[in-house]
């Protein structure tokens, strides 16, 4: 399902940010670059997680560092890739992050579908 997400990640950004005059192929380098991330800092944090004693109560902070971090590498990217005011910003996240909420349920809905189906 990944792989159908990343190019339509790249086409939300595309719409979003129309006005850059960047080309496809840069907006879909962009999401790899971005999806890596995200992919590779959940990671370590489920590691921390699987190493840290649960008496400890870590998971909760860990998860809590694991949104911040990415919310805050995903304003900074924004920002920096598409050269954009910080309100601005702020503002296509939350348009793209709907969009793409919207994408990605649709996604899981035609994929649990498939799956009834077969």
């Amino acid at each position: 399902m990944m792989f159908l997400l990343l190019p339509l990640c790249a086409l939300i950004f595309k719409i979003a940010f129309w006005r850059n005059k960047k080309y496809y192929v840069e907006h879909l380098i962009f999401t790899f670059h971005l999806h890596c991330f995200i992919f590779l800092f959940l990671a370590i944090i489920m590691l921390l997680q699987m190493i840290t004693p649960n008496g400890w109560g870590l998971d909760d902070w860990l998860d809590f560092i694991g949104f911040i971090g990415i919310i805050w590498y995903l304003y900074r990217a924004l920002r920096v890739f598409y050269q954009r005011s910080r309100w601005r910003t702020i503002s296509k996240i939350f348009g793209a992050g709907t969009m793409y909420f919207l994408t990605f349920s649709f996604c899981i809905v035609v994929l649990l579908a498939i799956t009834a189906l077969v």
